[in-house]
């Protein structure tokens, strides 16, 4: 069935190709926009959806049949605005009106252990993470508003050659002078925007639960991955040089290792490995 989808943050990595692959399935996607408008080619519906606003969120969200809430900031002064509150806004349009609702949250709703985490495992910020805090506020809020919502929680995205936010962080970080240094004390499970893009969608045509998890193949660490990705940015290995973050005395989790186990069942979700490098 052809569905009318919103996207919030369609100007974003993950909301532009969240706009791509609806339209690849033949629904039909409404780009969300606050501060830049999105390039989708072909040409789709936008709407300007500044996400703190109740004036636009009310006019967006009547406009779909489902919403995939994208919009984000990373964590900072101010961003909970946005991140938390503009979240449980977009939630609560959503329940008045009987929309679909998935949420696109993150890992770092955890505070990183060795073992891996499963979806029924509730959100524990690592204290005074301010993204991760944000998120996991905005998880209660969505799931005490709209029940129905699906959670979806997902890695470090990668893909479309330089686009991705990690990517971009390479290509400045071996501009820099020195070279920037990368985490092999911090690790992760990288995936591929269009993996997360596909599922997302897919998700729209089942049964889906209140909490899955979309995360990549291989746990690898931050030095590892930027190895891997290195080669496809045309950045030569000797400008990635390994680094630590205890050594930094970084406030930030070290061994996030989301399991997407239940995805695998549900929506065959079998996510490509990073480059060999």
């Amino acid at each position: 069935m052809r569905v009318q989808v919103l996207v919030t943050g369609s100007a974003g990595f993950l909301g532009s190709e969240l706009c791509a692959e609806l339209l690849r399935r033949n629904h039909r996607p409404i780009a969300g926009w606050h501060h830049r408008k999105p390039s989708t080619e072909p040409p789709i519906q936008e709407i300007r959806c500044d996400v703190i606003s109740l004036a636009d969120v009310t006019e967006a969200v009547g406009r779909a049949d489902a919403v995939i809430h994208a919009a984000y900031l990373p964590g900072g002064c101010g961003t909970d605005r946005v991140n938390v509150d503009g979240s449980l806004l977009v939630a609560e349009q959503s329940a008045l009106r009987g929309k679909r609702l998935i949420h696109i949250s993150t890992d770092a709703v955890f505070a990183g252990r060795s073992q891996p985490y499963a979806e029924a495992d509730p959100a524990s910020p690592l204290p005074g993470y301010t993204y991760g805090e944000q998120k996991a506020a905005a998880e209660t809020g969505v799931a005490a508003i709209l029940a129905s919502a699906t959670i979806v929680r997902t890695s470090l995205m990668y893909g479309r050659r330089g686009i991705s936010p990690i990517e971009q962080q390479l290509i400045r970080g071996a501009r820099s002078d020195p070279p920037m240094r990368h985490f092999a004390d911090e690790f992760r499970r990288p995936v591929h925007v269009r993996d997360v893009a596909a599922s997302v969608v897919a998700l729209l045509g089942v049964d889906a639960p209140p909490m899955i998890h979309l995360a990549g193949p291989e746990l690898l660490s931050r030095y590892e991955i930027a190895l891997r990705l290195a080669p496809v940015l045309g950045i030569p290995k000797s400008l990635i040089l390994r680094g630590s973050a205890e050594e930094q005395q970084l406030r930030r989790p070290r061994v996030i290792d989301l399991a997407s186990s239940l995805a695998e069942q549900l929506i065959d979700f079998r996510p490509q490995p990073l480059p060999a490098g």
